[in-house]
């Protein structure tokens, strides 16, 4: 039986170069960076899905790669200019929501959801 050849991307390398040379693997990486623990194997494993920004703005939390750096792995332009895949407030709601305690994240969240919910039932 034959291997197929995966395909890879500059952050698919880098996930995995990372992970080995920190002697780590993506579950653990990606429970550090607080991201379910399926989510950087669904990039290595579908090198074709971006990642989204809180991803990008996690792995550069934990790592030693700027967030800038792992935007440009990933092939996201820059957050900074108009995008339609960012409102322009996403960047400082982020920010502001990953300086909270974890107790005030884990409201918000809830918040969030509940939220999400009423307008979807409307």
């Amino acid at each position: 039986m034959s291997r197929r050849k995966r395909k890879t991307t500059p952050l698919t390398k880098w996930l995995l170069e990372y992970a080995y040379s920190s002697e780590t693997n993506l579950t653990e990486l990606a429970t550090r960076a607080g991201l379910s623990q399926g989510t950087l194997r669904s990039l290595v494993y579908y090198p074709e899905r971006k990642p989204s920004l809180e991803t990008c703005l996690r792995l550069a939390k934990v790592t030693d790669k700027t967030t800038d750096e792992i935007l440009s792995l990933a092939g996201i332009g820059d957050i900074r200019q108009p995008s339609k895949d960012f409102h322009p407030d996403r960047l400082n709601l982020l920010n502001t929501y990953d300086q909270l305690p974890a107790e005030l994240q884990k409201a918000t969240l809830q918040i969030s959801l509940i939220f999400k919910n009423t307008l979807i039932q409307e």
